[in-house]
């Protein structure tokens, strides 16, 4: 018998005197194959994804007439973007530019199969779009599929 149980699942936790036994094991391995079973249950409720990976280049533009623009397979629902000591982060429609701590707000549109995303502040620089001329850009996005 186990001297001790896990808090979540109640799994054997023994110590270096008990006796193993492998009814105690074909029990846990029961307890483990429902939780998996629940999970993975969950996992299926909330659809699936699809992770894509790639670069692009800036131009040094930004405004609106000058958005950044990528295009995907399907829908995409979470872009992450970093390059350029600067990281952007966008979901629903909203996005956010982090920078040495700082924050400033993009202008996203989100459309079937792409999303752009511009900044138009008076004092923005085209870094501030993760549009800076020459710099290589590497971006995560998260597709509805």
């Amino acid at each position: 018998m186990p001297t001790s149980r896990t808090p979540n699942y109640q799994l054997s936790q023994w110590a270096r005197d008990d006796r193993i036994l492998m009814e105690d094991f074909n029990a846990d391995n029961a307890k483990i194959d429902r939780a998996l079973a629940g999970f993975t249950t969950a996992l299926t409720k909330k659809g699936n994804c699809q992770i894509v990976t790639g670069q692009y280049t800036g131009t040094g533009l930004r405004g609106s007439g000058a958005p950044n623009k990528l295009t995907f397979s399907h829908k995409p629902l979470v872009l992450l973007v970093s390059g350029g000591n600067v990281m952007i982060s966008a979901r629903d429609g909203n996005g956010y530019i982090l920078s040495n701590g700082t924050s400033n707000d993009l202008k996203v549109q989100w459309g079937d199969k792409n999303v752009s995303w511009y900044c138009d502040t008076i004092d923005a620089k085209p870094s501030r779009q993760m549009n800076t001329s020459g710099v290589v850009y590497t971006y995560v996005v998260l597709l509805q599929i």
